[in-house]
């Protein structure tokens, strides 16, 4: 989505899991105002297509974890963490969201 951030949830920079217990109300994100959205609509991706994204994205994550930490992301059968970023020290938050924000 191209255009300009015009709000972001401030609840989110002390409670982040809001954002996964509540994604449609309180854990709102941002709002966006469009610049060509016409165009951004035509970008997105469905079925097949964005599984292959989210995989693609899966496993940039794991080599960031990896080459930052040390730690080895499980590509199966691992336990989930809610909140990566919290719970391995090394990682900075700015490099997360520049790569995948």
């Amino acid at each position: 989505m191209d255009g300009t951030v015009l709000a972001v949830n401030p609840k989110l920079q002390y409670h982040a899991e809001i954002a996964n217990a509540d994604p449609y109300n309180d854990g709102w994100l941002m709002l966006i105002q469009p610049s060509k959205l016409r165009t951004s609509l035509k970008n997105l991706l469905f079925g097949t297509e964005s599984l292959a994204w989210f995989d693609d994205q899966a496993n940039q994550l794991s080599q960031v974890v990896h080459k930052t930490t040390g730690y080895a992301m499980a590509a199966a059968g691992g336990e989930m963490v809610k909140d990566i970023y919290g719970t391995l020290p090394g990682l900075n938050w700015d490099d997360l969201v520049q790569q995948f924000l």
